[in-house]
């Protein structure tokens, strides 16, 4: 399961960089590893389907693959946490009122 702790050791991930704080930054980390259902510290088109669907957005399995390729900067085939924390600061995070985010960013 990926922590914060995780994504700073094996990934070099820094939160502030991102600019988010160490709460949001965990939160984040908490969010990608509910949907990494296989512990890979990556997403596969499946996970982002799922992922979709807890945000309420209906995606066809096409769909799916489609937005995987547009997140894998790297195009290895699967969304690394970093790729997933450009996507949340750079489109999600807009989203979100000053309340608070999506829940499935916040359980």
């Amino acid at each position: 399961m990926l922590t914060l702790s995780k994504a700073k050791d094996e990934y070099g991930f820094d939160a502030a960089r991102a600019g988010l704080t160490a709460e949001e930054a965990a939160d984040l980390a908490s969010t990608f590893a509910r949907f990494d259902t296989a512990g890979r510290g990556k997403l596969n088109s499946g996970d982002l389907y799922d992922l979709a669907r807890a945000l309420g957005i209906a995606l066809s399995v096409e769909d799916s693959t489609a937005a995987l390729k547009m997140l894998d900067a790297d195009n290895n085939g699967s969304v690394e946490f970093s790729e997933f924390v450009d996507w949340y600061c750079g489109v999600v995070a807009l989203e979100c009122s000053p309340d608070g985010c999506d829940p499935a960013f916040t359980k």
